[in-house]
């Protein structure tokens, strides 16, 4: 048994160092060297790792944002949600934004959002992924880091409305869970007790 293993193709560890023309060089170097993406990627210093990473989730957002919003024809579906629809698209772009503070990417959230919350229909789910109270939540998120208070409070309004009560089911997707992950994500971004512990004990499930 001692005689199975396989072998290490992993250059020895070597300490990184800050000339960025150096790290470039020898990625260069590396990716001429060995065909096998994986290795390439693993031999790579850090700060290179990082930079290739970097361009590559920024060239996703982009594209994701493209086909979603920026085309030519803008379909905003009534009752969208972020599971399946444009408010994902609006989500990215928040978490892009908390990463990178990029204006552009905050201010396309804002715009995404509001489209779908006007077009919502009769139907009101609670959930925060499959339901208008997690486009309502992510738009006063949105809202908290445009400095806009007034829609801040639109949205938790118009979040307010969905009758937990008359759910029966306590999944994620589309149950009680969902809900509280949605007031789980207010609390985080605009503070505890925006949504107090008694909003959601009222629902008579958490002690169940």
């Amino acid at each position: 048994m001692t005689d199975w293993y396989f072998e290490n193709f992993m250059r020895d560890f070597e300490e990184e160092t800050s000339t960025v023309d150096g790290d470039n060089e020898r990625g260069e170097v590396i990716a001429k060297e060995s065909q096998d993406f994986i290795l390439n990627l693993l031999d790579l210093r850090a700060s290179t790792l990082r930079s290739k990473f970097r361009k590559s989730a920024l060239y996703q957002k982009g594209s994701v944002v493209s086909g979603t919003w920026r085309s030519g024809e803008r379909r905003i579906y009534v009752n969208s949600t972020l599971y399946d629809d444009t408010p994902g698209t609006a989500f990215l772009l928040l978490k892009n934004f908390l990463v990178n503070r990029n204006r552009d990417d905050l201010n396309t959230s804002a715009n995404i959002i509001k489209a779908c919350v006007s077009a919502a229909g009769y139907y009101r789910d609670i959930t925060f992924v499959r339901g208008t109270a997690g486009v309502c939540a992510l738009g006063a998120v949105v809202s908290k880091y445009q400095g806009n208070t007034q829609m801040i409070e639109q949205y938790l309004t118009r979040f307010k409305e969905n009758e937990v009560k008359e759910y029966r089911r306590d999944g994620i997707l589309h149950g009680r869970a969902g809900h509280l992950w949605a007031c789980l994500f207010l609390n985080k971004h605009l503070g505890d007790g925006v949504i107090p512990s008694s909003y959601t004990i009222k629902t008579e499930w958490i002690s169940e």
